[in-house]
């Protein structure tokens, strides 16, 4: 993953680079789950692109729906999760999503996209 560019406007954004498409994500300092730490700009810019680049959104947001589709809208997630709990979850994560080959600081920072995004 890279990251392309950033561009500060009345909301800073990130331009990320995912599997050769570009996504814009919105980036600001928002709290850890449970810590009162803020995740850097940088760390959830990552966790974009790795959600866009393994496809995560095909089906937890499909743009039409998928028959036998059993993927859960992500939606205030950080109310419900702390960081270490979605790292647990994509250690072993349940049926049928997959468990993709990340290591821990991956998923540190899908972690931190997800609780700050989602």
């Amino acid at each position: 993953m890279k990251i392309v560019e950033t561009i500060f406007k009345a909301v800073p954004t990130l331009a990320v680079s995912a599997g050769g498409a570009i996504f814009a994500v919105e980036l600001f300092s928002a709290l850890s789950a449970g810590a009162g730490e803020p995740f850097p700009d940088e760390l959830i810019a990552e966790g974009a692109a790795i959600f866009y680049e393994l496809g995560c959104a095909g089906c937890h947001f499909p743009a039409q729906p998928i028959e036998g589709n059993t993927a859960p809208r992500l939606e205030n997630l950080d109310e419900r999760y702390a960081e270490d709990d979605i790292v647990a979850l994509l250690d072993a994560p349940p049926g049928p999503m997959p468990r993709f080959d990340l290591d821990e600081a991956d998923k540190r920072a899908l972690a931190a996209f997800l609780l700050t995004t989602f």
